[in-house]
């Protein structure tokens, strides 16, 4: 499945797949359905002025390898929203998010992977994160770490934001968080919290 080059100011449609009140996403999951190798290229996503959990991506379980890059991800709500922009969680294979911009402000996150059941290597490179102050919980947040996996974390750039800058949650001996060459502005509160029982590589980082 490809997408690419869409022009989005949509808010989404309702998903069955999360339960949580009023959640949408502009591209997301049906849980009966299944895709591999989805390509998310060179477009363009404004979720709208709505307060609440609209996200630009949202895929759920259904998914194994999933490539987003090279997208604009924003929204124009004047003040936080819980939402994320890409929300790709109990996906397998790998997940590559990279070279994308994402001016989206949130109290949640901006990019959440590996809830439980992950499946997935993750790569997130070459990112520009930007938050609105206090407003960001988390510019990347891993959920779960799988025991054999490795997840790389390399050469974002995080502006702006007074939460974590990076948040997992659960991670498995044997999981391995590659945390190398990215960097913060002045803005930027470095906070960032325990990555379980992954084994953690971390250097080369600026702020």
């Amino acid at each position: 499945v490809n997408i690419t080059n869409i022009y989005s100011t949509s808010a989404g449609l309702k998903t069955a797949i999360d339960t949580s009140a009023n959640r949408t996403g502009v591209i997301y999951s049906e849980s009966t359905k299944t895709n591999k190798n989805v390509s998310i290229t060179d477009s363009y996503f404004n979720t709208g002025s709505s307060v609440y959990c609209h996200d630009a991506i949202m895929l759920y379980g259904t998914v194994t390898n999933l490539t987003v890059t090279g997208n604009y991800f924003t929204h124009t709500y004047a003040g936080a929203t819980i939402t994320e922009a890409v929300q790709a969680t109990e996906i397998y294979g790998q997940i590559t998010i990279d070279n994308n911009e994402f001016e989206f402000p949130t109290s949640n996150f901006v990019i959440m992977v590996g809830n439980y059941s992950n499946g997935a290597n993750v790569s997130i490179s070459n990112n520009t994160i930007a938050g609105k102050g206090s407003y960001t919980t988390a510019g990347i947040y891993v959920r779960y770490g799988s025991s054999d996996k490795t997840i790389n974390i390399i050469h974002n750039y995080i502006s702006n934001m007074t939460g974590n800058i990076m948040d997992f949650k659960s991670s498995k001996a044997g999981s391995t968080y590659n945390i190398l060459f990215n960097s913060f502005d002045s803005k930027t509160s470095y906070k960032i919290t325990n990555a379980g029982s992954g084994a953690v590589n971390y250097e080369g980082n600026y702020y």
